[in-house]
């Protein structure tokens, strides 16, 4: 007799918690593809100590609603990683960042999948370099080499860089307590 009213209510809390489960997935929406996402970096980074590979930490900014429901709350964060990059370089070259920007975190461990990038490229010296150069060449050609010697700039993105990324392909999304 215990053990059969035990079982039931065993049975009892699990149909309760499954009834839990369905209240739940009704409060979930479609956030289309191609649905703008405003996102800021979290953190500096910059083309001198950057590597191919690394991951890079974004959050949302401002809330992202559909039809006056918000659906990803202000400070959401967000992955992306780093896609290539070059250090300054002689000549005059300049350094180079490509960020990828790859999915938002939500709670419950939810990944939504985005498309977006922040490409940016360093100031280069090339055409100063050229004159400085010649000139130099002109007035005093022992000089010349090291005048060849001269940088472009790195890359530095700051924490707080705006970022627009657009929602990859339609999600089903809890909404945000």
């Amino acid at each position: 007799m215990k053990i059969s009213a035990i079982l039931a209510l065993i049975l009892g809390a699990s149909i309760c918690s499954a009834q839990t489960v369905q209240h739940n997935d009704a409060k979930t929406v479609v956030l289309p593809a191609d649905t703008e996402i405003h996102l800021e970096l979290a953190e500096t980074i910059s083309s001198h100590t950057a590597k191919a590979g690394e991951p890079v930490r974004f959050r949302t900014v401002g809330d992202t609603t559909l039809d006056g429901i918000l659906v990803i709350p202000d400070g959401t964060e967000a992955d992306g990683v780093v896609l290539d990059v070059k250090r300054k370089g002689h000549l005059g070259h300049a350094g180079h960042l490509d960020i990828g920007i790859q999915f938002l975190r939500l709670a419950h461990g939810l990944h939504v999948p985005l498309d977006g990038a922040a490409d940016q490229d360093g100031q280069g010296h090339s055409t100063r370099t050229a004159l400085v150069t010649g000139g130099t060449i002109a007035l005093f050609w022992p000089a010349a080499p090291f005048v060849l010697l001269m940088h472009g700039a790195d890359v530095v993105l700051t924490a707080g860089t705006p970022v627009t990324a657009f929602v990859d392909h339609a999600t089903s999304v809890p909404l945000p307590n």
